[in-house]
């Protein structure tokens, strides 16, 4: 089952970078498995260190995109990219600490966060691009 089923609302026609959401929402879907099966918190925190590495591999490719470009928002975005990144290196410190954490939780968090940030601030970006 899918958490997030990709489709063209989450399309921005900005290459690598929907190749890249397409395998971060593979890898939240791929989380929402191991939670729905049962797995054990070291099971998912596996899947989580990968989502995180390849988030981060993300938002360092978009953020010198954006230098590049000139894109007069790119300090905001990029304020939202630590935000982001800070809020799940809770969730995962907590999980390895604790043994637990409301996995239903962060998984919800990881599906609005990154469903309304491809829509809205990335979906800026593009606009920005597409539009001049």
């Amino acid at each position: 089952m899918q958490l997030v089923k990709w489709d063209n609302t989450l399309t921005l026609g900005v290459e690598p970078f929907d190749d890249h959401h397409k395998h971060l929402v593979c890898l939240l879907n791929e989380t929402y498995d191991l939670f729905i099966a049962g797995e054990k918190p070291s099971s998912l925190e596996e899947v989580i260190d990968e989502l995180i590495d390849y988030a981060t591999y993300h938002f360092s490719s978009e953020e010198l995109w954006m230098v590049k470009l000139n894109y007069p928002k790119q300090e905001e975005h990029k304020k939202q990219h630590e935000e982001f990144s800070s809020r799940v290196v809770n969730f995962q410190r907590d999980l390895i600490q604790k043994g637990s954490t409301s996995t239903l939780e962060v998984l919800s968090f990881l599906q609005r966060w990154l469903v309304e940030h491809i829509k809205h601030s990335d979906g800026e970006y593009s606009r920005f691009i597409h539009n001049g």
